[in-house]
């Protein structure tokens, strides 16, 4: 008896640009978004066809599942097909989003190994059940998962048993921060997506608890601490793989910066 085959919808127009200009991670990594699809989907993105609020998906920026990539579909419509969510379209009206310079490993033996050849997963989005895309650091670090939509899944980060936080907030050092991503159990299983978003949730406090004490550099606009960008303007977005071992937040504000 043969198998049914899997639905695919395909996008029927090329947003590729719309993408790297609107997008939350186009937003974040400027330039650099190109360079971070590639190392994902190991084509440009303006090679295939973008496309944009997928039925069930609204505002999302999506493709067609690619049949050579080591990763599957990470979403289906709500018509039954297939889809890979690379991004949203950001909602700049709640506030900035934070930019950050892409991290890449350093040498090109690296860069092949950990990137180029290296199975990268889609992005993750923290969706809440009301449609809406991130939560506030204050909620996250608490651990008020409420709304979080599939907060009890097992996360997927590529069969790690740890990996890298990195953060490239403007006018810091480059700061990073491990946390293992396997539970107590004797099987060790993969921890859960409300698990993994609070260790993000914390080591973005971290960071900006010991950001206070680092002399800023560049913009004003971007320093943390009093008088500038404190937790409570933080909202956590979503989390993007950079490399096999690292990944990094999409952070946004609750506010316009002037």
């Amino acid at each position: 008896m043969s198998q049914p085959q899997s639905m695919y919808f395909v996008p029927q127009v090329t947003g590729a640009e719309s993408m790297l200009h609107h997008g939350y991670i186009g937003l974040t990594f400027g330039t650099y978004s190109e360079t971070f699809f590639a190392s994902v989907l190991k084509v440009s993105p303006r090679s295939i066809q973008v496309g944009f609020s997928a039925p069930g998906w609204p505002t999302s920026f999506f493709i067609a599942p690619i049949t050579s990539l080591a990763i599957t579909a990470n979403a289906m419509s709500s018509r039954g097909f297939l889809i890979m969510v690379l991004d949203y379209k950001a909602e700049l009206t709640r506030g900035t989003i934070i930019p950050q310079g892409l991290w890449l490993p350093q040498t090109p033996r690296d860069m092949r190994k950990y990137v180029t050849d290296a199975v990268l997963q889609l992005p993750i989005f923290l969706r809440q059940d009301d449609g809406s895309i991130g939560m506030s650091l204050s909620d996250v670090v608490l651990g008020n998962f409420r709304r979080l939509v599939d907060s009890v899944q097992q996360v997927n980060v590529g069969g790690r048993t740890s990996v890298h936080i990195r953060i490239n907030w403007p006018g810091y050092h480059e700061w990073k921060r491990q946390f293992q991503t396997r539970d107590e159990t004797p099987n060790r299983n993969p921890i859960t997506f409300e698990k993994f978003v609070r260790h993000i949730g914390r080591s973005v406090d971290k960071f900006m608890s010991e950001a206070v004490s680092e002399v800023h550099q560049g913009d004003p606009r971007w320093r943390i601490g009093f008088n500038g960008i404190t937790r409570n303007d933080v909202i956590l977005v979503g989390v993007v793989h950079v490399s096999s071992g690292s990944w990094m937040p999409i952070i946004q504000l609750n506010r316009h910066l002037a």
